[in-house]
């Protein structure tokens, strides 16, 4: 995963069903508090946080996680390496 990567985000955001958003890759390893994560600029609301954030491929780049709510469009995911290290 590289800055500027297409990604796309699915889930039930707000109660509706099978939705898909798309957007890029802002930064590879942001650090937010003691964490790296994945920022993109996909719109994550309740209901698609906690679902997977994918590449063009449909591949797994991460799990969305968080939001800046003092700004629009600064958006989190865990990356795939953390979350393969679980399985």
């Amino acid at each position: 995963v590289e800055a500027g990567d297409e990604v796309v985000a699915i889930g039930h955001p707000h109660g509706l069903r099978f939705t898909s958003t798309r957007g890029i890759v802002s930064a590879v390893r942001q650090r937010v508090g003691r964490d790296y994560y994945l920022q993109h600029d996909v719109a994550i609301n309740p209901g698609n946080s906690g679902g997977p954030l994918l590449n063009s491929s449909g591949e797994l780049v991460g799990i969305n996680t968080l939001i800046r709510k003092d700004s629009q469009g600064l958006c989190f995911a865990i990356p795939n390496q953390i979350v393969k290290a679980y399985f």
